[in-house]
């Protein structure tokens, strides 16, 4: 078991009505070949039996920590979680996902061998035990340190997932990356910033995160969907010109570079997203595009 001020990585799980998944996402960090971790649950105002099972487990290893609150969003979870964690590295994981056995092992020791403030894994997306897609694959050890190659390689945006990865936790705090509150894509400012901000990132060919492609796990409605992107694309642009950095990075974001385009003179948006799809009209009369929207807890 970990010791106090012994913790090598905080493993931060937000939980939002989580019963039917949360078994199998708890079993794959207890028994991780990596014992210094601690996990940090926290639930979210769960109406169904998350609390309960969180609990259980706790009660079965004293490395668990459960945080109970009244429904506040994943951001403010993953923001609370953030601030009780004592690893030396933190990591993501969503309740409906789940890790190889030597995940957060192997990412500890390739980070730690190479002094990088990010490891990044790859990533099996899970829709049954007979239909599984490779999303991402490292097949080697390689350092980065430039922005350029750090976004490419991690391909960002299009995967903008915090959970395939650990962060240094002081570079963390040294650079105040936290999640933007009320925002459901609060993920994609916040793997910008950490990518961009914290220094070495390398890949690790060993260990996998295995994404649940749960089609059940949205929770706010189309309206909300693309208002919280084109607070996304304004966080992004944002943080560009804060930052001085070159505009060519917007090349790599391209549907955040315009809030909307016009037709005959008139605001429309036009958003493509992956996975979940939510059609956009004209006057509620014409389709003019698509959303795809990531999964939620």
């Amino acid at each position: 078991m970990c010791q106090k001020n012994k913790i090598k990585i905080s493993v931060i799980v937000p939980v939002f009505n989580a019963q039917n998944t949360i078994s199998k996402c708890l079993d794959s960090l207890i028994n991780q070949s990596l014992l210094d971790i601690e996990i940090i649950c926290v639930n979210d105002g769960s109406s169904d039996n998350s609390l309960k099972i969180l609990q259980e487990y706790k009660n079965k290893d004293v490395r668990i920590r459960v945080v109970n609150q009244e429904n506040s969003g994943v951001a403010i979870a993953k923001n609370m979680a953030l601030t009780l964690a004592k690893g030396e590295f933190i990591g993501f994981l969503d309740s409906d996902d789940w890790v190889s056995l030597n995940f957060y092992e192997s990412l500890y020791n390739v980070a730690s061998q190479y002094d990088a403030d990010i490891a990044v894994s790859s990533i099996l997306k899970y829709y049954s035990e007979y239909q599984i897609e490779t999303l991402l694959d490292y097949s080697d050890i390689n350092i980065y340190e430039k922005t350029s190659e750090k976004l490419e390689v991690a391909q960002i945006p299009k995967f903008n997932y915090i959970w395939n990865k650990i962060y240094r936790r002081s570079m963390l705090l040294e650079n105040n990356i936290t999640f933007p509150i009320s925002n459901m894509y609060e993920d994609a400012v916040f793997t910008l910033k950490a990518i961009t901000l914290l220094e070495k990132m390398v890949t690790v060919p060993q260990g996998i995160y295995y994404y649940f492609d749960n089609n059940n796990s949205l929770t706010k409605s189309s309206k909300n969907l693309r208002k919280d992107f084109l607070i996304s694309c304004r966080y992004v642009r944002n943080f560009i010109e804060e930052h001085n950095l070159s505009w060519k990075f917007l090349n790599l974001y391209p549907y955040y570079q315009k809030d909307s385009i016009k037709i005959c003179g008139l605001p429309i948006l036009i958003i493509k997203r992956n996975f979940v799809q939510d059609k956009l009209y004209l006057f509620g009369i014409i389709k003019i595009g698509d959303i795809f929207h990531k999964k939620r807890y």
